[in-house]
């Protein structure tokens, strides 16, 4: 009897990944575009802008999907046991995560239209900690009287992608415990047509019906689980890409950008990781003068968000002003939190720590 599979495979028989790649440079140019998408979004302000990185914009949550998948089975491969995987990444995501929402909960009160009294005594408040401490972030989105005056009242509405993550973290050793037991090509095929049917199924109810749910529920965890599992084929199939990208990119490039334009969601997650592969192992190396201050591609996410909402009323009266100083503001930030809660929790070996010295 097969029991479940430890994570370390022999170093041997691991992918060879070389250090001189662009992931960080990547994240860090998507966590800026996502940021730049959400202003126009919570304010209005830079549809022109916005118009000019649609590509990039509406790919770059993807895209990090595509690149956790990578890195998320390479942990697991990497791991001595199951309890290591796990540390490490409740090391990487959880601390950061933990303060930005007690931040809004208790920053909050300085902002909202509610008396401190009534505010630390409103149910909702309790409820915004009890879900989003928790990763059930659609149980309360808002925080009392905070906001109420913005476009959107939602406090960090790109929280969801963080949820999905700790599922896809909890479903790796399922799919590697498959693929070891069956065929690994046949388990991440399967997976991929699974989400893919899923999403296009829900999409599908949600425009007959009208019922915004649907469509809500397509774009959850199972939705983004093609762009993972992608990502992990990509990981194990890296000597394969390696040899034929010049030759997958002439084909990947214009099916993505004509499947993007028209919605021809299916072939979207493969093509789009052949490009992600071709940039982060194929480009010439950059990402060392980047790294060197840090991973700050988490930090912006997971600020960008409150920031953009704090600074609703200037981004109105002079979005251009605005958004510099949000950029200044939101880097300053992540840049602290990168130093101060992220790096310090993470083990000496990290490499997410030794690439930034």
């Amino acid at each position: 009897m097969q029991t479940f599979p430890q994570p370390e495979t022999p170093l041997s028989a691991q992918p060879q990944i070389s250090k001189l790649n662009n992931f960080d440079l990547l994240r860090l140019i998507c966590a800026f575009a996502v940021f730049v998408f959400h202003i126009n979004t919570l304010t209005g302000e830079f549809e022109s802008i916005n118009r000019a990185i649609v590509l990039l914009s509406g790919s770059a949550v993807h895209i990090f999907f595509i690149m956790s998948g990578f890195l998320i089975f390479m942990s697991f491969e990497r791991s001595k046991s199951l309890k290591e995987y796990t540390i490490k990444r409740v090391r990487r995501i959880y601390p950061a995560y933990c303060l930005i929402i007690l931040l809004a909960a208790i920053g909050g009160v300085f902002i909202s239209t509610l008396a401190w009294s009534q505010y630390f005594t409103d149910p909702a408040l309790f409820r915004y900690l009890g879900f989003n401490l928790s990763f059930l972030n659609f149980g309360q989105l808002t925080l009392p009287g905070v906001f109420t005056e913005n476009l959107k009242p939602i406090v960090n509405g790109s929280l969801w992608t963080i949820r999905s993550e700790v599922v896809y973290y909890a479903l790796t050793p399922v799919f590697v415990y498959l693929y070891r037991r069956t065929n690994k090509l046949l388990v991440f095929s399967g997976v991929y047509l699974f989400s893919v049917v899923y999403t296009e199924g829900l999409r599908l109810v949600s425009h007959l019906t009208g019922d915004l749910l649907f469509y809500k529920l397509a774009i959850q965890f199972p939705g983004q689980l093609s762009y993972f599992i992608c990502g992990a084929f990509l990981y194990y199939y890296i000597e394969f890409f390696r040899k034929h990208t010049n030759k997958f990119l002439l084909v990947a490039v214009p099916l993505y950008v004509v499947s993007f334009f028209l919605q021809i969601r299916p072939l979207q997650p493969i093509c789009l990781a052949i490009i992600v592969f071709y940039i982060v192992f194929q480009l010439p190396y950059i990402s060392g003068s980047i790294s060197k201050f840090g991973d700050l591609s988490y930090g912006i996410y997971i600020f960008h968000y409150p920031l953009i909402q704090l600074l609703y009323p200037y981004f109105k009266a002079n979005p251009y002003l605005a958004f510099g100083y949000a950029t200044v503001l939101l880097l300053v930030t992540s840049y602290s939190c990168w130093h101060l809660i992220e790096k310090p929790f993470l083990s000496q070996k990290s490499h997410y720590r030794l690439r930034s010295g």
